[in-house]
């Protein structure tokens, strides 16, 4: 077959066709790398390069263009963040540092922690009318979207990359204003709270998505929404309040973004999400990110073999034990394993199962990308 565009081949997978070989991701808020390891594998490369914080929470790099090139990586993202760094002042109070966001929320990064972890969440104390009075509007900030029409501009033009958005979800946003442990209470015992906050933060979503979608929406290939629903051993509520509460939301969530672009919309969730699957489907989710499954019932075979004609699967390259403490051809044999179950038939975007973390040795990064390469090409 010849040899295809990184935007062609994107498209063909995700319409369960199989391209020329299997895509491969490396980027973004979810399948990317903390500054650490990318530090160690800029060494390793011999490279001299830059390692510009695009996420200061989980301490995630911007990965140079070199790097994405050197691995064949066919997507390129538009970044728009929850947490960009950018203007955001760091303070240090003894051996802690900490910073405000713009929602009011602080967080925290312990004498050598390598993230920044929730701290304070302005509406732990709100009641339900309190949910009136906080500034929502003090989110939708314009400066938030300079130079993005021009950046997404270039690289659609002069690049044949597929083009990647990134956007918080509806429950991370709503716990994150509230406290995770306030906001599980809710659910147990103030459903009202629960429902009204998360349809405020739907409506902001909205207000913000909307402008960003207006500027890149028609160049767009694919656009993740993240809002884990999962654990290593299970959901992190009943599928009954997810049907019921946020189910209906996010598919007006979809469909408000869908309204704005042809791209395909995928969710990103950790954990052990297969008794909920249908529901992420029938809600107009078409690619479920990060696959993890080394959680409950999370079996790449199954899950090709359940719901392969139905969603597309991305990810899969486990972090938690191979990546990170593995050998180089134990990874091999990882990569080789997930494209043998995943990819047949198309549906399948390569890239480790979640960011790349602080202690990952460069040689099994190294040996990810070239074994997607190897046993990546489609036969025929």
């Amino acid at each position: 077959m010849e040899e295809l565009t990184p935007r062609e081949r994107l498209k063909i997978a995700l319409d369960h066709k199989e391209p020329d070989r299997v895509p491969i991701d490396f980027g973004g808020l979810q399948s990317g790398i903390h500054i650490n390891a990318y530090k160690k594998l800029v060494s390793y490369l011999g490279m001299k390069l830059r390692a510009r914080i695009l996420d200061i929470n989980q301490q995630i790099v911007e990965i140079d263009e070199d790097i994405l090139k050197r691995f064949k990586v066919d997507n390129r993202y538009i970044y728009f963040n929850e947490h960009n760094p950018d203007g955001i002042k760091v303070e240090k109070k003894g051996e802690e540092e900490f910073y405000r966001d713009i929602r009011g929320i602080v967080w925290r990064k312990p004498k050598d922690g390598y993230y920044f972890d929730l701290y304070y969440s302005p509406l732990r104390n709100a009641k339900l009318e309190d949910l009136e009075k906080y500034r929502w509007c003090r989110i939708y900030d314009s400066a938030r979207f300079n130079g993005i029409s021009e950046k997404v501009k270039f690289l659609y033009n002069n690049t044949d990359y597929a083009l990647v958005a990134n956007f918080q979800g509806i429950l991370e946003g709503s716990w994150e204003l509230r406290g995770i442990e306030k906001f599980f209470m809710d659910v147990a015992v103030n459903k009202k709270f629960v429902e009204t906050l998360i349809d405020k933060v739907l409506e902001t979503k909205k207000k913000i998505y909307g402008k960003f979608l207006d500027i890149v929406g028609s160049f767009l290939s694919l656009v993740k929404i993240s809002d884990d629903l999962g654990t290593q051993t299970g959901l992190l509520f009943s599928p009954d309040f997810y049907r019921r509460i946020v189910k209906p939301r996010h598919r007006e969530l979809v469909r408000f973004i869908k309204s704005k672009t042809e791209a395909k919309i995928a969710i990103h969730t950790d954990g052990a999400i297969m008794p909920i699957l249908d529901d992420l489907i029938e809600a107009g989710f078409e690619v479920i990110n990060p696959v993890q499954i080394s959680t409950y019932g999370m079996s790449s075979k199954k899950l090709k073999e359940d719901f392969g004609n139905k969603i597309s699967f991305w990810g899969a390259i486990d972090t938690q034990k191979i990546l990170s403490f593995g050998t180089p051809g134990e990874v091999e044999e990882e990569v080789k394993k997930m494209i043998e179950n995943l990819a047949p038939k198309g549906g399948y975007i390569l890239a480790s199962c979640h960011n790349i973390q602080a202690e990952v040795r460069p040689e099994n990064i190294c040996a990810m990308f070239e074994a997607a390469i190897k046993y990546g090409k489609y036969k025929k």
